[in-house]
């Protein structure tokens, strides 16, 4: 049974974080919606070049394959100004 397209949607990628501390334990950080995989390249690039500022050495990582997911056409434009994607925490 395939689940209808809602109306005036439009497709975005969804991609998980987690936050890995130095000795190895892994919270959840939230998630970031992207418009392309080129965003959402460049988005890990990004993070992956900083560390947490609320932790001292902890990482930020995104966390399994991003998630193709239905916008509606309001939130897809916050997602089209935002640098190369918007991040949810």
């Amino acid at each position: 049974m395939s689940v209808p397209i809602p109306k005036n949607c439009l497709t975005v990628l969804k991609q998980q974080w987690i936050i890995v501390l130095p000795d190895g334990t892994t919270h959840a950080d939230g998630v970031s919606y992207h418009l392309t995989e080129a965003d959402r390249n460049s988005m890990v690039e990004e993070v992956a070049g900083r560390l947490g500022t609320d932790m001292s050495d902890a990482r930020e990582e995104p966390i399994g394959d991003p998630a193709p997911i239905y916008a509606t056409p309001e939130y897809h434009q916050l997602i089209q100004r935002s640098r190369f994607g918007l991040r949810v925490k």
